[in-house]
């Protein structure tokens, strides 16, 4: 009898921990949504093989779905990262046509700071990118690794700079970069 209320002791005592642990994950919160960033680029000198670069920030105070729970927040998974190309504009008479972006990567960095983290490799990257004709959305090759830091980076600010980087074949050209980061944020109820 002694030895059966011992076991049912600790029977119940492990379902209790059971439950606890049940019960935290149960008042979970889980949003799917998506950041979107728009790098305006206008380059107006005239040249070959021109360096391009802006920043933008991720900021996830500004998503309304997700800002209450901004001080929440217990888990960020970035599950893909895609762009496209709008705003497309040649200088007439320039000789400058079809460009293309070469060694386009993204990296990312704490706002506040020019600093970009590059820890070993960039976070993202494209190649041969020809910009009047990719308008369609299109996923961008990641580096798991780099997205894990940056991850931590948001989990830690709650935003962050992103850099999108690359080589334009020939300027004068505008254009716009439509990145698009889908996120999955967990955090505790209200």
């Amino acid at each position: 009898m002694k030895k059966t209320l011992k076991i049912m002791g600790l029977l119940l005592i492990s379902a209790a921990f059971v439950t606890c642990d049940a019960l935290e994950e149960a008042d979970d919160v889980e949003f799917h949504t998506t950041f979107e960033l728009i790098f305006m680029a206008d380059e107006n000198g005239s040249g070959t093989s021109v360096g391009y670069d802006d920043l933008e920030i991720l900021d996830f105070a500004s998503n309304t779905e997700i800002a209450p729970y901004l001080d929440k927040i217990k888990d960020i998974e970035i599950t893909k990262v895609t762009y496209r190309i709008t705003g497309y504009s040649e200088a007439p008479n320039s000789g400058c046509s079809n460009v293309v972006m070469t060694n386009g990567f993204a990296k990312f960095g704490q706002v506040g700071t020019l600093e970009e983290f590059v820890f070993g490799s960039f976070a993202a990257t494209a190649a041969g990118v020809n910009l009047q004709s990719t308008i369609s959305e299109t996923e961008l090759s990641i580096v798991p690794a780099q997205f894990e830091d940056l991850t931590d980076l948001l989990l830690d600010e709650k935003k962050a700079n992103i850099y999108s980087v690359g080589i334009l074949s020939c300027t004068p050209i505008a254009f716009n970069v439509v990145a698009k980061f889908y996120v999955t944020v967990t955090a505790n109820a209200l």
